[in-house]
């Protein structure tokens, strides 16, 4: 079990790729990462399940099977 905080933030876009390239290879071989991520424009081409907190989990899920605007509207209270 990998627990990473941030891993892309503040990294240029080689060695995002690098970073993301070993997060895969470890999932290959059956290992878990968990990792904070704020940068909602690459979610889907980089990880594969969502939790989306607020001081507890408001949505979680299978990224293809969650709304992520609404899921970010119920964390954080914004009226759709």
């Amino acid at each position: 079990l990998y627990i990473m905080d941030e891993p892309l933030a503040g990294v240029d876009e080689t060695t995002e790729r690098i970073i993301m390239d070993k997060f895969m290879d470890l999932q290959k071989e059956k290992r878990t990462v968990i990792a904070v991520h704020h940068d909602l424009s690459t979610l889907d081409a980089y990880f594969d399940y969502l939790v989306v907190l607020n001081r507890t989990v408001k949505a979680s899920g299978y990224l293809a099977g969650i709304d992520k605007e609404a899921a970010l509207a119920r964390a954080y209270r914004v009226k759709e």
